[in-house]
């Protein structure tokens, strides 16, 4: 694995509850750290959106955005991963195979498609809550990246007294 891959992977480890709600902002924060520190590796790589059978409007919606047919927004899934090269990671270093319907995006081409896709469904979609978006703020400043697009909300000391 790539050292830059893995210093993300191994960060994000270390969240709490990554996974459970958290999984697209990992994969756009190690599609992020990717184009930053490994710009070769950025460009191939890709966005996975896993879904489950229930999960058919989602889908297909998905469908729709990425097609750039009626659609303007792009929605949550059950699992987000990232495809680098042939390998499929998601924020615990595990390699997936992804089962069920997926779409397969690549992050680089046509203006960063994949990366401004998956913020759209990160700031619009329902995730799982078990996350705490507040964690965003530690994971920027402990890899040096600009995650304010994202819609987290501010630290305590951020509000005006």
């Amino acid at each position: 694995m790539n050292r830059h891959l893995a210093t993300a992977i191994d960060d994000l480890s270390k969240v709490p509850n990554i996974n459970n709600g958290g999984c697209g902002i990992s994969a756009y924060v190690i599609l992020k750290y990717l184009k930053k520190h490994a710009p070769e590796l950025y460009t191939k790589s890709s966005v996975v959106y896993s879904y489950r059978t229930e999960e058919e409007d989602e889908w297909m919606n998905n469908q729709m955005f990425i097609n750039k047919q009626v659609t303007t927004f792009a929605d949550s899934c059950s699992h987000v991963l990232v495809r680098v090269k042939r390998s499929y990671y998601d924020s615990g270093g595990r390699q997936w195979k992804p089962s069920g319907k997926i779409h397969i995006v690549p992050a680089a081409p046509d203006g960063d498609f994949g990366l401004h896709m998956l913020k759209m469904a990160i700031n619009m979609a329902n995730w799982a809550s078990y996350f705490e978006r507040r964690n965003c703020h530690g994971i920027s400043k402990r890899l040096g990246l600009r995650l304010s697009e994202l819609n987290y909300p501010p630290l305590e000391e951020e509000y005006p007294n």
